[in-house]
């Protein structure tokens, strides 16, 4: 079973306004799911999924971990703030995503056979909204 057919088949199981994704490596601030909830209260009512800031928890374990680190450093300060200043499409990270039920569901939630989900659905919210 792929992620996102995972994901789809987990919307079955409860009817809540607000979904939230976090993979299995994440460690979100203790308050984390308090901000996205706020973000969406003083949101406009068509902001489908405010996406947060990404950051590793051990950039001094090593030199691959400082890489992570200053690549999530430029794409989440530098460039993802870049192309919404440039009005383009914004491709979702799989971490740190919360998402209006209601557009998930317009939209048929997550593309089943498509690997890289994430950014896909950051396409389709593009797309339907």
């Amino acid at each position: 079973m792929t992620e996102p057919r995972a994901l789809n088949y987990g919307l079955g199981f409860y009817s809540v306004d607000i979904v939230g994704i976090y993979d299995a490596e994440d460690r979100p601030d203790p308050d984390q799911i308090e901000q996205a909830i706020a973000k969406f209260t003083a949101s406009h009512s068509d902001v489908v999924c405010p996406h947060g800031v990404v950051d590793t928890y051990n950039s001094d374990a090593n030199w691959l971990t400082r890489c992570f680190t200053i690549e999530y450093a430029v794409w989440f300060w530098l460039i993802l703030p870049g192309m919404v200043n440039l009005g383009m499409v914004i491709p979702l990270g799989s971490k740190t995503v919360f998402f209006r039920r209601a557009a998930l569901n317009e939209m048929g939630g997550w593309d089943a056979h498509n690997v890289t989900e994430d950014a896909d659905l950051g396409i389709q919210i593009a797309r339907h909204f």
